[in-house]
C-alpha cells in the first residue's frame, strides 16, 4: 500500500517556500509577455509607412523591457535600431538582474541542502526561466 503525503511526514507547513518570480500559473503569462515584447519589437523594425502609431508602440516595447529587465533583448533591439541604447538603464537593469540571480542560486543552494530532489529541479526550473527570460548568462 503507498503512503500518503501525511503518512510520510511531508505535510503543506513541510513544504518549502519558494518565492519564484516565475511560478508556474505565472509562467505562461511571463512568457507571453516575452512573446508579445517580441512582436512589438518586429512591428518596430518594420518601414515607417508601415506601421502607424510607432512612437507609441515603442513606449510600450520599452516598458514591457523595463517591467522584466530583459537586458539583452533591449541591447539587440538597440543595435537592430529599434530603439536608442540608454547605458544607465541596461547598468539599471543588469544590476537588478544580478539581485535576482543571486536570489534564485540561493533558493537552489537551499532546495539541495534542506529539501528533496524535486524542489532542487524546481529552483533550478525557476533560474533557466528567468535567464531566459531576462536573456542572463
Amino acid at each position: 500500500k503507498k503512503k500518503g503525503a501525511s503518512e510520510l511526514g511531508n505535510t503543506a507547513d513541510d513544504a518549502m517556500e519558494v518565492d519564484d518570480p516565475l511560478k508556474d500559473d505565472e509562467l505562461e503569462g511571463k512568457m507571453d509577455h516575452g512573446l508579445q515584447t517580441a512582436q512589438l519589437r518586429f512591428t518596430l523594425g518594420c518601414d515607417d509607412s508601415l506601421v502607424t502609431e510607432k512612437a507609441q508602440m515603442k513606449q510600450e516595447f520599452l516598458d514591457m523591457i523595463k517591467e522584466e529587465n530583459m537586458v539583452e533583448f533591449y541591447r539587440s533591439a538597440a543595435e537592430e535600431g529599434v530603439v536608442k541604447l540608454d547605458t544607465a538603464l541596461v547598468a539599471e537593469m543588469e544590476k537588478k538582474n544580478e539581485k535576482a540571480l543571486k536570489e534564485l542560486e540561493e533558493k537552489e543552494k537551499d532546495a539541495a541542502e534542506n529539501h528533496g530532489e524535486i524542489e532542487v529541479m524546481e529552483a533550478q526550473l525557476s533560474t533557466a526561466n528567468f535567464k531566459a527570460l531576462t536573456g542572463t548568462k
